[in-house]
This record gives structure tokens, sequence and C-alpha cells, in this order.
């Protein structure tokens, strides 16, 4: 199976919808230029779509409700665990979106593929299969991130 774990601020939604108006369920809308983008890795890879966002805290449910209506081709089966920071051996060790993407790979053994698509950069552990959305709210998804995307899930 091929996973993308897929964060949204930054990768879905970009400063312009942000300043638009939100919707009635309380999140934004998506950028459809970059809605296509996700679509065509989804379409040439075959890959499953995890929720790695902190847009998770709505529910699985409800998101996709939310991104049925955003033009999405596939919606997001399952959601990366919020992993709480925790104090080892005395120091404050804080958990990043990359240990969430590891914990849940490590209860997922028939992932073959993944990737994760997201604009921060906390993706301890991870770092051979992240695209990194450098310009986040600026751009969002750009095409250059959609090529790199397809090749780590097809290689």
């Amino acid at each position: 199976m091929k996973v993308i774990f897929l964060d949204i601020d930054g990768v879905l939604v970009t400063f312009k919808e942000v300043h638009d108006k939100r919707q009635s369920n309380g999140m934004h809308s998506f950028s459809q230029e970059c809605v296509s983008r996700l679509n065509k890795i989804i379409d040439e890879t075959g890959a499953e779509l995890v929720l790695s966002s902190s847009w998770r805290i709505h529910g699985l449910d409800s998101f996709n409700n939310h991104a049925r209506h955003q033009g999405m081709s596939k919606l997001p089966f399952d959601v990366t665990p919020n992993l709480d920071s925790k104090l080892e051996s005395g120091v404050y060790v804080a958990k990043q979106r990359g240990d969430e993407i590891k914990h849940w790979l490590d209860r997922h053994p028939e992932v073959t593929h993944f990737v994760a698509i997201d604009d921060s950069s906390d993706m301890r552990g991870v770092e051979d299969h992240f695209v990194h959305v450098k310009a986040g709210m600026d751009t969002g998804l750009q095409d250059s991130h959609v090529e790199k995307a397809i090749k780590l899930l097809n290689d």
C-alpha cells in the first residue's frame, strides 16, 4: 500500500483562502489549484491518504465531509495519532509530526511506499520521504512538489 501523509494548512489552504470567509463548518476552503495537484499525485500513484494535519481535531468524518465538497478525488481513511510531548530522563521532549507518522507506520506494515507532504519541517525520522512545501501559505502545493511526491511513491 502507498500512503500520503497529508497536511492541510500551507499545502491545500493558502493565505488567499484564509483571507476569504471561513465556511459555516469553521474550516477554510481549499485552493482548487492545490487540490488538482493532490488529485494528480493520487491518480498517478494510487496512494491512500492519511491526515497528519492539525485539522484531524475536527474528526475524520467532519473533515471528509468538508474535503468531499472541496473536490478531493480520494478522502483520508485514517489519521495519525496525536502524541503528547513528555518528560524523558528529566528532559522535556516535544513530539514532532515525523514521530506521529513513524508511530502510525509501525502499526501498518502493509505500507510499501509513503510520502509526507507538509509545510512544516518537523519530520524527524521520515526526512527521506518528505516533500517540503517551503513557501507554504504563500503558494501551497506546487508542480515541483507533485513531481517529487510521485517519484517517491512510484520508485
